[in-house]
């Protein structure tokens, strides 16, 4: 036998005679053999060297054989080895008495050599099967403890009950283990009581298995959630039992819970998300088919949300969202409707929802016609639109609001809310802050689909090379000559022909295209400047517009600076217009990029000036040059003579703040006699020029200089005459 596999014998015995000749016998069988004088030594080698088997005398000195297997049971805790007695008496008592005391085998004295190998090898053999029985029984214990399972045994016949510790501990009965049916059922809640004896009953008479999932309440008063499985048995002796596992789903039900939640409702204002409300939705429909109701979906955006996010920060979009579900909330439990069975039913999980970013949703049932629901309308509107502090800061909400009703709109649920966004964008169309909303009609879907498809010919624009940048003169009225030119963006797209601005630059802001827009512009604009550098026609500066979705973007604010430096022209012929709400709403994202705009040498104007309202301090320190005064003002100049004060005031602060004026949609003499009466600086307008494309704009810029200059050479010659 190898060295590696060979066993351990203690052999403890106060006969010399008796251990040399076991050792010698035991060795050439290959065991190795140890040995003790009496039980005391025996514990000693028993905790040092570890033996696989004992074999101890009865009669010993200081310790007998006895009290040695009462002590050895100490180390069996831990581990298993056979303790073999060795005796001169075969009577029972003795025999009982080494059993009771820990013994698993006895063997009387003289030893028989061939039946003790026998009897060791067997003893071992059983040893190792007990060993490897005890550690599946913990590994079964420890899979039972982590999966929160527990065993137990109903033998019918004896209404007795046998729980595994596991199944006690998930009762919470540590000290009070389950002893028959009735103290089973006494743990289970009432509600589920019936059901469960029913299942007992049926798995003892049936004789079926069966699974079950209930509620029980521990020992401590705790209610968990357990689930049952039961398989029927009848042995051989005609015993009738029950066998079954509990396991303890709480932790599991209560997680697919949480994941539910999650997958069905917003984490942050707890409404019931898209997808969610959808559904709710679609069976709100199926609800009101069955009792012939109707209702309506209720759409609602928050107005300038984006700014809210861009000048406060995302936590504080956060809180508005948060405020708006609860507002929400108050309104639907304020409402005073009569709840009728239709109403019970489709209000179940109460009709709102978080649609995604600032969109938010509820039905109002039992609408039988548009005005019953424009009462709760006002009501939102009305408890939405009130001001919210958020950091110290005081926000002005407004909303904008869209209604499609069941069965009139649509009959299916994405089609109500496709109607519904159609009326909210309608309502959007009257402007923020006019706390509008909007019943979904035909004639608006028409104009939808009509928006639509100039949303997808607009959003392929740029890449199928359909803009093209037009130049507007300006004129100095000092000099007469062309300070520089406005560049504006035209759209000739290949299926609708010119588009007017009007129509697509507020439709690129919406969906999100300024940004890339402007960046081509700028790179077109600069383009084209440099070309004309080429050609030796020296433009002093053109005019760029940055739109307010593009400038209040982080990422475009970076990519504009970073462009700017790759240019091959001087900055300094760069003027960019910001629109004057555009600045003074967003005066701490904007001012960053207009210093550095100014630190490259760019200079900026404020464009519709006049239409907001600036503060005279910022208007001292900001990095501005000039101002422009909408034109607005200048259409009706000689009608309205306030508009003529409105102006005169514009160009006198501007001159005393050290800004110079341009005033633009100069169409006339007249109003171009009143600017330079007064002291404008700049002019622009069809009076000069209409906005012309690169080439013919080089063009009238070569006619005008050339009839400048004769105009010029002909005042000299006058004066010239008139001298001599």
């Amino acid at each position: 036998m190898a060295a590696t596999n060979q066993k351990t014998i203690l052999v403890i015995d106060d006969d010399i005679d008796l251990q040399k000749l076991l050792k010698l016998k035991l060795g050439q069988k290959g065991f190795q053999v140890i040995t003790a004088d009496n039980g005391e030594a025996g514990l000693d080698m028993l905790e040092q060297c570890n033996p696989d088997m004992v074999m101890v005398d009865v009669q010993m000195p200081i310790m007998d054989g006895f009290e040695f297997c009462v002590r050895a049971t100490h180390y069996l805790k831990t581990r298993h080895f056979p303790i073999m007695i060795m005796t001169a008496s075969d009577d029972d008592d003795s025999v009982n008495r080494a059993y009771q005391c820990g013994a698993t085998d006895f063997i009387t004295k003289p030893i028989n050599n061939a039946k003790l190998i026998h009897r060791i090898m067997f003893a071992l053999k059983a040893s190792a099967t007990a060993e490897r029985l005890s550690e599946r029984e913990k590994l079964l214990l420890s899979a039972q403890k982590t999966a929160k399972m527990g065993e137990w045994t109903y033998n019918i016949d004896a209404d007795e009950i046998f729980c595994s510790p596991e199944a006690a501990l998930l009762f919470g009965l540590e000290a009070h283990p389950i002893d028959d049916y009735k103290s089973l059922l006494m743990l289970i809640s009432d509600n589920n009581l019936e059901r469960v004896a029913s299942i007992f009953q049926d798995a003892t008479n049936k004789d079926k298995n069966y699974s079950i999932e209930f509620e029980i309440k521990t020992a401590a008063g705790n209610i968990r959630r357990i689930r049952q499985t039961v398989d029927y048995e009848q042995n051989a002796h005609n015993e009738r039992r029950l066998l079954g596992v509990f396991q303890d789903m709480t932790d599991l039900r209560e997680a697919e819970a949480k994941i539910q939640t999650l997958s069905m409702y917003d984490s942050l204002t707890g409404l019931p998300n898209r997808e969610y409300f959808r559904r709710q939705l679609a069976r709100s429909i199926r609800t009101a088919q069955r009792y012939k109701q109707r209702f309506a979906l209720i759409k609602l955006n928050i107005d300038n949300f984006m700014r809210i996010n861009a000048n406060l920060g995302h936590a504080a979009g956060d809180t508005v969202l948060t405020e708006i579900s609860k507002r929400l909330a108050i309104c639907v439990s304020d409402a005073d409707m009569e709840m009728t069975a239709y109403e019970a039913e489709a209000n179940e999980d109460i009709m709102l929802g978080h649609l995604g970013a600032d969109n938010f949703a509820m039905v109002v049932n039992n609408i039988e016609k548009y005005e019953d629901s424009t009462e709760i309308v006002k009501t939102l509107c009305e408890e939405l639109n009130k001001n919210l502090v958020v950091n110290g800061e005081s926000i002005h909400l407004s909303t904008s609001i869209g209604i499609s009703l069941y069965p009139g709109d649509a009959a299916s649920a994405e089609d109500l809310i496709m109607k519904a966004s159609q009326a909210l964008t309608q309502a959007k169309e009257l402007g923020p802050n006019k706390h509008s909303y909007s019943y979904f009609s035909q004639e608006f879907n028409s104009k939808a689909n009509k928006r639509l498809q100039l949303e997808s010919l607009l959003a392929r624009a740029l890449e199928s090379e359909e803009f093209i940048i037009h130049f507007q003169p300006k004129i100095d009225l000092v000099s007469d000559k062309i300070a520089g030119a406005e560049v504006l963006l035209r759209w000739h797209s290949s299926e609708l022909g010119m588009v007017s601005p009007a129509h697509f630059i507020p439709m690129a802001e919406n969906t999100g295209l300024m940004d890339d827009i402007t960046e081509w512009v700028i790179s077109e604009a600069c383009s084209q400047l440099k070309s004309w550098q080429q050609q030796e026609f020296s433009l002093p500066s053109v005019a760029i517009n940055l739109e307010p979705s593009a400038l209040l973007n982080e990422g475009f604010r970076k990519r504009l600076l970073i462009k700017l430096r790759q240019q091959d022209i001087d900055l300094g012929r760069l003027e960019f217009e910001i629109t004057e709400s555009t600045l003074m709403d967003n005066i701490d994202v904007v001012l960053p990029v207009l210093e550095e705009l100014q630190a490259m040498g760019s200079s900026i104007s404020i464009d519709d000036f006049g239409t907001g309202y600036s503060s005279l301090a910022y208007l001292k320190s900001l990095p501005i040059s000039m101002l422009k005064i909408d034109k607005s003002f200048i259409q009706e100049l000689e009608d309205n003579p306030d508009d003529a004060v409105i102006v005169n005031a514009v160009i006198s602060l501007a001159h005393n703040l050290g800004k110079k004026v341009i005033a633009e949609g100069i169409e006339n003499a007249k109003q171009l006699a009143f600017l330079k009466e007064k002291g404008c600086d700049v002019v622009q307008g069809y009076y000069y020029s209409a906005p012309l494309p690169a080439g013919e704009f080089h063009d009238w810029c070569i006619e005008y200089e050339k009839k400048n200059r004769a105009a010029e050479q002909k005042d000299g010659f006058n004066e010239s005459t008139s001298i001599h």
